[in-house]
């Protein structure tokens, strides 16, 4: 008679899902391998288990790690390596990569050491969304030829322990919050570069507000945009600091002067967004319509020349909030 005891039954089989996503991983593998230039037989090392080929790490039936430094790989970096979404490692050192750093790299979310140094081949920006890659705890970029600005989603890399982004073609702005030292590794040197970083696109956002405020002036007073700006050289624009009467200070607009320029139109409310402002002088044109009551929110603004113009209209009592304000020509306009 059968006993009342329950026996285990025979082990499962495989996932399927399991099997099937290693394939796939295997698959992947095989063509960013090749992609670079590199030769299956190496890769392969006499095997058809990818836990056994050339630097690859398995685990849980998925690629976790690849770890191919020195290897002579050449060409782009394939964005299909981005398929292999439970990749924890990423080891290209010291090849002969080359072009821009894959924007879909930001897809791998559980990567936590990506080693890209050493490959002076290596061009472009660091990926825009690089803040994705939230497990990252090392990141060795040094010795590339990438360049732009860091972008601001970096300080997002709350895990990070290790950080190495010397020897590139950053802007001289990012190469400006970079530490002396060639790694980084220390969380209190982390926090004060992200600390940096976030204060220099800080700045440059103020920047972008206040060229934007300076443009839409320019333009209500009839100046044409090549007066203002100079010419464009191969496209590419010129710096607001060299713009007509403008000075900047501390990535802000602090000098507006555009006197005896034979300017007409209206001076715009956007005026008002020039926080920073200390000095506008504007005198000597041919500006017509009331004084904008913006100008109330420029708390630093210590000398506002507006004479010989076509102002009419009320002083706006705005001005009074102008706490700084110690110089004021109005005269020769209409009342």
């Amino acid at each position: 008679r059968l006993s009342s005891h329950s026996f285990p039954g025979p082990p499962s089989p495989p996932s399927k899902i399991s099997n099937s996503t290693l394939r796939d991983d295997k698959i992947t593998v095989m063509r960013c391998w090749k992609a670079m230039g590199g030769k299956a037989t190496k890769l392969r090392r006499g095997s058809e288990d990818i836990s056994e080929w050339h630097g690859v790490t398995v685990e849980d039936s998925r690629v976790v790690g690849l770890e191919w430094r020195m290897q002579r790989l050449s060409g782009e970096i394939p964005c299909e390596l981005s398929r292999l979404s439970a990749l924890k490692v990423l080891c290209l050192q010291a090849n002969q990569l080359s072009g821009p750093i894959p924007a879909d790299f930001c897809r791998l979310t559980k990567l936590e050491d990506l080693r890209l140094h050493s490959c002076s081949r290596l061009c472009g920006p660091i990926p825009l969304l690089i803040g994705n890659l939230l497990s990252l705890e090392t990141l060795y970029l040094h010795g590339t030829g990438l360049s732009g600005d860091i972008p601001p989603s970096f300080i997002n890399l709350g895990k990070l322990k290790d950080l190495s982004l010397h020897s590139c073609k950053f802007s001289q702005t990012s190469q400006s919050i970079l530490p002396p030292s060639t790694i980084i590794n220390s969380k209190e040197r982390i926090r004060t570069f992200f600390k940096e970083l976030a204060k220099m696109h800080a700045r440059r956002e103020w920047l972008i507000s206040d060229t934007n405020a300076v443009e839409k002036c320019w333009s209500a007073l009839g100046g044409a945009e090549a007066n203002l700006k100079g010419d464009a050289k191969d496209g590419i624009p010129t710096d607001p600091s060299t713009w007509r009467g403008i000075t900047i200070e501390n990535s802000r607009v602090t000098k507006v002067d555009w006197s005896h320029l034979g300017l007409g139109g209206s001076l715009s409310e956007s005026i008002g967004d020039l926080t920073a402002l200390t000095t506008l002088r504007l005198n000597n044109n041919n500006i017509h319509g009331g004084i904008p009551a913006s100008l109330g929110k420029l708390r630093s603004l210590r000398g506002l020349a507006l004479e010989h113009n076509a102002f009419y209209g009320e002083v706006p009592a705005t001005l009074e909030s102008c706490e700084s304000l110690v110089f004021l020509n109005l005269i020769e306009n209409p009342r």
